[in-house]
């Protein structure tokens, strides 16, 4: 309950930002679902954790209080890039580096079914101008849809 009702709060924001300025530009998906699934996909942790998220999640969705992003950015660099990058910046220690490189492959696929499952929403590749379309943020069948895309997690 403690992190849906985080992942709420930084969706209200980005919607007050929105109505204020035309536009929310956020730099992780308000909704954060992702992360729990990528851990028990990558077998770092069980899918308990993912399954007690995802209810209250789906009500929050349904409640208008947590909804889907319209566009997702998403680039996921190679290892060794990822690499490169940790071993060239001193101002920051990066002590999960191992365990958030293990996340890239489940990131791809949780992203993917939600490209496959509403194209367009997901853009891979950066653009100086994404296309932006308003699209159903509070869909419960497309949340649904995407859901059972996804590839199954182990117990």
């Amino acid at each position: 309950m403690f992190w849906t009702e985080r992942n709420v709060t930084r969706w209200t924001q980005a919607c007050e930002i929105e109505v204020e300025h035309g536009l929310a530009v956020c730099d992780t998906d308000p909704l954060k679902l992702h992360y729990s699934w990528c851990l028990a996909r990558a077998g770092l942790t069980s899918a308990v954790d993912f399954e007690s998220q995802l209810p209250l999640a789906r009500s929050a969705i349904e409640t208008q209080r947590l909804g889907l992003a319209d566009l997702i950015a998403c680039q996921i660099p190679s290892y060794d890039t990822l690499r490169r990058q940790k071993e060239h910046d001193s101002t920051r220690s990066r002590r999960n580096f191992e365990v958030n490189a293990r996340l890239a492959g489940p990131l791809r696929e949780w992203y993917q079914a939600l490209d496959d499952t509403d194209p367009g929403r997901v853009v891979w590749n950066w653009s100086t101008e994404p296309p932006l379309i308003r699209r159903q943020r509070y869909d419960r069948d497309l949340f649904e849809a995407w859901m059972k895309r996804l590839p199954a997690l182990s117990a």
